[in-house]
């Protein structure tokens, strides 16, 4: 059981910035991120070493050294349009005008080609001629970022903390942003009208909107712009958690395709589990893309049903009624095990080694048969996260061949 406590780990810290299923057809999750080279124009011969050899096409178009020169400076300062052009490069624009405008690709990555511009572009070849279906500028990009107004323009890197200054969690940002965006009247609500949503995984916090989005970090700099075609949105996630079940309607077992047709593409991946429902449901799958643990955590919606005598609770709900202030856990977890499973009076699963409690720096995780429970180490024990996952007989100690 060593890789849910991983799971676990994992998801309580920050998560890697990604750009999954915003590429379509991408082989699976696709990693979004930037090679050290990204930064440096990489001295390459335009030759061939064997004259006769001719052009490796996956290489890029050979360009002028001078040529390439001019195009970085020039396509590096292009203001970012949004949801229409970065660098020169629109989204109606061909493989073959982009390669006539920008600087020579500095090589592939997931699926991504790498400008010296400091962008990368997913090329949809789904389309002929290929056109872009997903761009993006990195925090080295220089061009402006123009947004509407009241936001005006703002430079990648640029500490935009102003627009959060009634409120630091983003969400007023992310609602007038996408208000306007949208062209509707106040008191529209962009993440319930399903035109927007917002993705704080610790680290950045993404505002994603239907062309495009903007990403800033722990410190409210820019860290990155992107264009899509088009992205949608599902609804947030408010079903019952059923231990051992179900949640949401998802349920052990189901494959990966069915569970996003319902609930939407992943937003991330951490830990070897696919986020969801703006990181608060996630599940890991199996080799077959069958699910085999499933999360739920931080601001999920829906009710965490538990047996009488402890009723239905929901996230963030303290459980300190159950235990004395000063349990370290262990009271708590055979409570919780006693009612899930209707186990006797007396039953002690510690004892018996049915379930296990393992402290986790300010947290404490519960893993009992047919799921796992987090809480905050403290007197409140207030539920942070839960997990369903395959029925384990027993828990023996993990030093223990």
């Amino acid at each position: 059981m060593g890789w849910v406590k991983l799971v676990f780990t994992v998801a309580s810290l920050a998560m890697l910035v990604s750009c999954k299923d915003k590429a379509p057809e991408s082989g699976g999750y696709q990693e979004r991120g930037k090679p050290e080279s990204a930064d440096v124009i990489a001295e390459r011969p335009y030759l061939p070493t064997n004259p006769n050899g001719g052009v490796i096409q996956s290489k890029g178009v050979p360009i002028d050294p001078a040529e390439n020169a001019e195009r970085i400076n020039r396509n590096a300062t292009q203001p970012i349009i949004w949801g229409q052009s970065m660098a020169g490069v629109s989204m109606d624009m061909s493989l073959e005008q982009a390669e006539d405008t920008l600087a020579r690709s500095l090589g592939q990555n997931n699926g991504f080609t790498f400008y010296p511009e400091n962008i990368a572009i997913f090329w949809d070849t789904r389309t002929n001629p290929q056109s872009p279906f997903f761009m993006i500028a990195f925090d080295t990009y220089l061009g402006d970022l123009q947004l509407p107004e009241p936001f005006g323009s703002v430079k990648m890197g640029e500490d935009i903390s102003r627009f959060f200054v009634l409120d630091p969690s983003g969400n007023a940002f992310l609602r007038d942003l996408g208000r306007i965006l949208a062209g509707q009247p106040q008191g529209y609500d962009c993440r319930e009208a399903l035109t927007c949503s917002m993705i704080d995984d610790g680290r950045t916090i993404e505002f994603a909107y239907k062309r495009g989005s903007i990403t800033v970090d722990q410190d409210l700099k820019v860290a990155s712009a992107t264009i899509i075609r088009n992205q949608d949105f599902f609804p947030r996630l408010a079903g019952s958690f059923i231990y051992g079940t179900s949640a949401s309607g998802v349920s052990l077992g189901q494959f990966r395709s069915a569970i996003e047709a319902n609930i939407g593409g992943a937003q991330r991946s951490s830990g070897g589990a696919l986020f969801y429902d703006d990181m608060n449901f996630y599940v890991a799958y199996d080799l077959d893309m069958s699910s085999a643990l499933i999360g739920v955590r931080g601001d999920y919606r829906g009710t965490i049903e538990f047996p009488a005598p402890i009723g239905n609770r929901n996230m963030g709900d303290s459980f300190n009624d159950l235990a004395a202030l000063d349990d370290n856990g262990s009271e708590l977890i055979v409570v919780l095990d006693r009612a899930l499973h209707a186990r006797a009076v007396d039953y002690d699963c510690l004892g018996e080694k049915t379930c296990r409690l393992t402290p986790n720096g300010d947290q404490i995780i519960l893993e009992l048969q047919q799921g796992a429970f987090v809480f905050s180490n403290d007197a409140d024990k207030t539920l942070q996260e839960a997990m369903i996952y395959p029925e384990l007989a027993t828990f023996p100690d993990e030093n223990s061949n």
